[in-house]
């Protein structure tokens, strides 16, 4: 049995959900309110530009109710927080924002030099004060500085310190190619680490990096920086697994010196997002060691930038990343073919892949052929005393020969984005419901209805998500370049009530998605040319079908892009009554635009908010 709250526990229950002005004006009834809400006021504090619309608290409220503060934003140059905010004993988010190299040199500017300090013409020894005064409660940590600006040592100590620090978020924030190993020290305690922009020379660590990764160095060297390297200057060695030179002229730097221990330390990392900070030919080495990532994500922030598909499966095979799970490339795998995807999924990742999220990609048949191979061959060569596929026997050059069958993922892919574009046909789309009882989550391209119909029954059960484009048009794709033969009138009628009754049987498939709460029905073609074709797609009413769906009890969300469906009063009353978790509608119910605002009107009235499709 549940304990009783008392009045004090009410309160702060219903200020979690108050405005700020709210906040006050509860906090003005008396003392005993005042007490109650006036700690949500402190909770989450915001420095910025000094502005005549902006008030901040006097010093003296401030040094009194700092042990409030949980939250603490500060963009720009402004004293008074850096030197009065240094207790706050609850503080767990920190944000820092602004043109760290020389923020003091510019006019209107209200920060103070330190004596005796290497960077007192900066912010860093600011920010550094703040983030060693709460090493002890920061969870999460973001620091955003100017483009082009160096993290200074005893701001990266200061990181390292951090003993509840799990989430870094870092942004045009280069590291010195010396510091390297310290910048792993101070990564290797946090589970996220999102890393956007990388300075001026877009070379984030750059330069030779010995054994695991380079060594923090004693305190007091200053040994000196390499010189820059170009962007194509070094490439990983896939039998060492370290940098090597290009048989070229290129002048290489010469490497760093060597500091015991020979191993890197633990790390915790789970999360990588990466936002073009990293060289594509070398950076992703720093990372190789963080046994413990599961997801990685990126993310480019530059067009002429690409996913370093060859050398991630290179590393891939040579043991990185063993608890990888997930894998999402939002832009710069534009470039790559279906069969270079295939060399991925080969990989001792594809056995244990559970989420896939790749936009604008070449991702064909062939790579989820691999995906659901059986794995005879694999096991066949482990009896034999046959070593397994691995970076030193597969040349990243090499044409895809047969594919290496592995164990099905029927037991682990759960989440599968591949919009927009990819060259997924129809008939895979429908392999990947009727083989993924785990999925979860799908958003695919076109899928005709004709292979639905053919196929075997969906077994994605789990799904709660799906985003699809089910063509309804009555000659299948596969058969579209030639017209049928004229037929008669009792072959056109045979024919629609053959089609009537294929349609309701998609709908029997999709009503098995038991647990679904959110359907999008779009019209892109997907393919490398990805367009929003004017197709028929499902008739999305009770004659057609819809009744069928009154299994959806989770259903929040429905979706449909096309032109128009032609829905009446009678749909409209039957969502509203069969789905009572719905709250979001978008597309048009009628072709008749005053139909479509009385329908939209009463799905209001009925808290279910009702939108217009995006123009295709």
């Amino acid at each position: 049995m549940n304990k009783a709250l008392g009045i004090e526990d009410i309160r702060r229950a219903i200020g979690e959900f108050m405005t700020p002005s709210t906040i006050i004006a509860c906090a003005q009834v008396n003392s005993d309110w005042h007490a109650s809400f006036i700690p949500f006021i402190w909770q989450s504090l915001h420095f910025g530009e000094p502005t005549s619309r902006r008030i901040y608290p006097p010093l003296e409220a401030l040094e009194h109710n700092k042990h409030l503060v949980q939250r603490l934003s500060i963009q720009g140059c402004l004293q008074i927080p850096y030197l009065s905010l240094q207790g706050c004993q609850q503080l767990t988010h920190l944000s820092l924002s602004g043109s760290a190299p020389c923020e003091a040199s510019r006019p209107g500017r209200t920060l103070v030099p330190v004596p005796g300090s290497p960077d007192r013409y900066s912010m860093w020894y600011y920010w550094r004060l703040l983030v060693e005064r709460h090493q002890s409660s920061l969870k999460s940590l973001s620091i955003s500085s100017q483009q082009g600006s160096t993290m200074t040592v005893e701001l990266l100590k200061a990181i390292a310190g951090c003993t509840k620090l799990e989430t870094l978020r870092l942004s045009y924030a280069s590291i010195c190619p010396i510091h390297a190993g310290l910048f792993w020290k101070a990564i290797s305690g946090v589970e996220t680490l999102i890393w956007r922009g990388g300075g001026g020379d877009h070379r984030g660590t750059g330069g030779e990096i010995p054994d695991w990764i380079a060594q923090e160095l004693p305190d007091g060297d200053q040994a000196p920086a390499p010189p820059l390297v170009p962007a194509t200057g070094s490439f990983i060695s896939a039998s060492t697994n370290t940098f090597a030179p290009e048989p070229t002229d290129r002048v290489i730097p010469d490497p760093l010196p060597s500091y015991s221990p020979s191993s890197p330390p633990p790390s915790r990392l789970r999360r990588l997002k990466i936002s073009q900070c990293l060289e594509p030919a070398t950076d992703w080495q720093l990372f190789q060691h963080c046994k413990n990532i599961r997801n990685i994500e990126w993310e480019l922030l530059r067009g002429d930038w690409y996913f370093p598909l060859e050398q991630f499966g290179t590393m891939l095979f040579e043991g990185a990343w063993p608890q990888l799970e997930q894998i999402e490339v939002l832009n710069g795998a534009e470039t790559y073919e279906d069969e270079q995807w295939v060399r991925l999924m080969e990989s001792p990742l594809g056995p244990r892949l559970k989420a896939l999220t790749v936009k604008s990609s070449k991702i064909g048949s062939k790579t989820f052929q691999v995906l659901f191979a059986a794995g005879e061959r694999n096991v066949q060569r482990e009896r034999e005393g046959v070593p397994s596929l691995t970076a030193g026997n597969i040349s990243s050059s090499a044409v895809v020969g047969p594919l290496a069958p592995r164990p099905s993922l029927n037991n682990s892919l759960s989440h599968i984005n591949l919009l927009p574009s990819s060259d997924v046909d129809s008939l895979t789309i429908q392999t990947i419901l009727s083989q993924l009882p785990s999925l979860e989550s799908l958003s695919v391209g076109r899928l005709s209805y004709m292979d639905i119909v053919e196929g075997e029954p969906w077994v994605c059960k789990n799904l709660k998500n799906l985003t699809i484009n089910i063509d309804m048009t009555l000659q299948p794709l596969q058969f579209s370049l030639r017209r049928p033969p004229s037929a008669t009138a009792e072959e056109l009628k045979a024919k629609k009530l053959n089609f009537a009754n294929q349609q309701r049987l998609v709908f029997e498939r999709l009503s098995m998605l038991t647990r679904l709460n959110k359907f999008t029905l779009h019209q892109r073609t997907g393919g490398p040319k990805d367009v929003v074709a004017d197709t028929r797609t499902l008739d999305l009413t009770l004659k057609a079908g819809l009744g069928l769906l009154e299994t959806w009890k989770n259903m929040s969300s429905l979706t449909f892009m096309s032109k128009h469906q032609n829905m009446g009063w009678p749909e409209i009353r039957w969502m509203v009554e069969t789905w009572p978790g719905m709250r979001r509608l978008t597309g048009k119910f009628s072709v008749d635009p005053k139909m479509h605002f009385e329908l939209k009107r009463y799905m209001n009235k009925h808290y279910v908010h009702v939108f217009d499709p995006p123009p295709m």
